[in-house]
């Protein structure tokens, strides 16, 4: 009966939350780790347009603002890693 599977249930969307969180991690790691300069080249491994491919998004400037937003400090500035403000 579906009633007795409701702490299965109730789990299962639990973990959804740590799952989610743990993406949101996974996702800013990668994006610092794809703006990081390149100790060869001195310049970043990707661009923000091939971000912007990789993520699905519609432009560099949409890619920019994800980066911002997910590899910002405390503060509110990002990492500065870059280059980018």
């Amino acid at each position: 009966m579906p009633e007795d599977r409701a702490d299965d249930v109730t789990a299962a969307l639990a973990l959804l939350q740590v799952a989610r969180g743990d993406l949101e991690t996974l996702e800013g790691a990668l994006l610092l780790t794809a703006r990081t300069a390149s100790s060869r080249t001195g310049k970043p491994l990707l661009t923000f347009k091939q971000i912007a491919a990789a993520l699905g998004v519609e432009s560099e400037q949409a890619a920019q603002g994800r980066y911002r937003r997910k590899v910002a400090t405390p503060n509110g500035t990002a990492s500065g890693i870059d280059g980018t403000p």
